[in-house]
């Protein structure tokens, strides 16, 4: 499902009906399958039940949670741990099967019906490429259940956790494994990851390093951590801004500075780069590619101010009575986090409020689980386009 027109190459007369496959209409073919698939994951959500000792979920939150699974936007209107273990692997199934690695390998499984007798080779060569993907899936996602699994089992303080909060130790292992895989940024914990920022085995590397270094070392979001804690939290949100999601800090906590900073990396699409060239030619057309991306970078900008504008309205009331939560800046920087499928929220803080703050209680889900059902409604749009830019916008890659 994935647009593999560049990696194969058209320039062959023989590869122009599969380039013609993946290609067609690809904003809507995907745009199709993302509803479907987010369908039939509310219909699993809804058929299921959540723990005991929750009430039922409203149909409108279930179909969030689906949406936002499969496009990978780890946004949130309920808490995690409402959610019980069947609940829990249809969100993991809805993760994998949004995920970039499953959808090429599907778009490569239904290329190669398409070939004729003369195209054998051709053919062998799709087939043969599908199953490495397919291997490739499966043995990374076995690896990371097995790592993680091994890992909360050999970590008490991990492990007791879980059990703390009723949680399937397996269960947590395929979630969190295809969470991360996929870039979703979902976790099965109400807290996310910052339940586990004493346990930096769950580190990974890199960007905005050196910023949170100098500005958040000895702020609230890290207090508590020892310097290594502190080093590998670092590392761990770094990268997270730009690909899953996944949060060990309070975001709410953090310096406005980075705060803005987060907001412009999660516009940015993570497959966005500009690789050195020597070659002068190569150097020209590389700058008209950086002049064409920038340009589509700003035009997209006009559709989320209109998203920005449209949840102002629907959202006008609690701006006027809840003014220090329903803030422009929270509200841009969730349709920002929705729109680049990252997860990131500012939450919401009952001691902000200006009224009725001794009835408030304060919960482990996004700022827009506090958004009327218009407003909602509307960030479902942003997932799926966000989900969806690299074909909104034309984007071929190389």
């Amino acid at each position: 499902m994935s647009n593999f027109r560049a990696p194969l190459g058209c320039s062959s007369s023989k590869l122009n009906r599969v380039c013609h496959i993946l290609s067609v209409n690809p904003f809507w073919t995907r745009n199709f399958y993302l509803l479907i698939i987010s369908l039939l994951g509310f219909w699993g959500l809804n058929v299921l039940k959540p723990r005991t000792n929750f009430s039922k979920l409203r149909n409108l939150d279930l179909f969030f949670t689906s949406v936002s699974a499969t496009t990978l936007s780890s946004m949130s209107t309920i808490e995690m741990e409402i959610l019980s273990n069947p609940q829990l692997i249809v969100v993991s199934i809805l993760m994998f099967i949004g995920g970039e690695v499953f959808t090429s390998m599907v778009g490569l499984f239904i290329a190669q019906n398409t070939f004729n007798n003369d195209e054998h080779l051709l053919h062998h060569s799709i087939v043969f490429l599908s199953f490495i993907i397919l291997g490739y899936l499966l043995v990374i996602n076995l690896l990371g259940i097995a790592m993680v699994f091994l890992f909360i089992s050999l970590v008490s303080n991990a492990h007791r956790t879980l059990k703390s909060k009723g949680l399937n130790l397996f269960t947590f292992s395929i979630f969190t494994t295809i969470s991360s895989f996929t870039n979703c940024g979902f976790i099965p914990t109400n807290e996310n990851m910052l339940v586990f920022n004493k346990n930096p085995a769950f580190g990974f590397v890199v960007i905005q390093v050196v910023l949170f270094f100098v500005m958040e070392w000895n702020s609230k979001s890290l207090k508590g951590l020892n310097p290594y804690e502190k080093t590998i939290g670092v590392l761990f949100q770094s990268v997270n801004t730009r690909q899953a999601g996944e949060t060990i800090v309070n975001l709410p906590a953090m310096s406005t500075v980075i705060l803005i900073v987060i907001t412009v990396i999660m516009y940015l699409p993570p497959y966005t780069s500009f690789p050195f060239v020597n070659d002068e030619e190569e150097q020209h057309q590389q700058q008209k590619r950086k002049r064409k991306i920038a340009k589509k970078l700003l035009s997209q900008l006009a559709y989320i101010s209109i998203f920005v504008i449209l949840i102002c309205i629907t959202e006008r009331k609690s701006m006027k009575e809840d003014p220090l939560n329903f803030t422009p800046f929270n509200i841009v920087f969730e349709v920002i986090s929705a729109y680049g499928n990252v997860g990131y929220t500012m939450g919401y803080n009952c001691k902000l409020r200006l009224k009725d703050g001794a009835n408030c209680e304060d919960k482990w889900y996004g700022f827009v689980g506090r958004w009327s059902d218009a407003g909602k409604t509307i960030l479902i749009v942003v997932m799926l386009f966000g989900r969806l830019k690299r074909y909104n916008m034309g984007w071929k890659f190389s």
